[in-house]
């Protein structure tokens, strides 16, 4: 029974003295410089892993109560949905066929191609609403009314089956549509 009890505490021991080396060695990172936070260099793979990792299960964990709305697959709603894209993603996410940008090219970690990005609606409308921090989403949701970011997420998920022509006629109809109320904020 004692040298279970010992071993225990060995065990534990041995537990805290880690934690604590652990803490200190990434302390020692943090406040020494040496960690290069350059948006001009790729991620080191574990950081890559650490942040990706972290983003998708936060985002998966707060879309589990989200509900889409009934006409997501809406035309007025789709057409909507495009020319924000064009006025507020594309720069950075990219229209179908588009080279990249000097701004896109700039983005550390890149802005993903949202023609691939989730096909769960609810991840999607979490990320355009509150954004994602460290990697220049902003966090649209402060800005723009739910109804309106749904229509982006309605845009996003027809993405994928567009060309760079099929964008653009859509473009041009949401456009046409929106003539009326051009001046407003989306």
């Amino acid at each position: 029974m004692k040298r279970t009890i010992f071993n225990l505490k060995c065990l534990l021991g041995s537990a805290v003295l880690l934690l604590a080396a652990g803490i200190l060695v990434a302390l020692a990172i943090v406040y020494s410089g040496v960690f290069d936070a350059g948006a001009d260099r790729p991620p080191y793979p574990l950081e890559h892993w650490l942040f990706s990792t972290t983003r998708r299960h936060s985002i998966e964990t707060r879309a589990n109560g989200v509900d889409p709305p009934q006409d997501l697959n809406a035309p007025e709603r789709i057409n909507r949905g495009a020319l924000l894209y064009e006025e507020m993603c594309a720069h950075c996410h990219l229209r179908p066929g588009m080279e990249p940008t000097e701004l896109n090219r700039g983005l550390n970690p890149e802005a993903p191609l949202l023609a691939e990005w989730s096909d769960t609606p609810a991840y999607t409308f979490l990320a355009i609403k509150r954004g994602i921090r460290s990697t220049g989403m902003p966090a649209w949701g402060l800005t723009h009314e739910d109804e309106v970011i749904w229509d982006m997420v309605a845009f996003q998920r027809q993405l994928s089956n567009l060309s760079a022509a099929e964008y653009e006629a859509m473009v041009r109809e949401a456009k046409q549509d929106d003539a009326p109320h051009s001046g407003h904020e989306h």
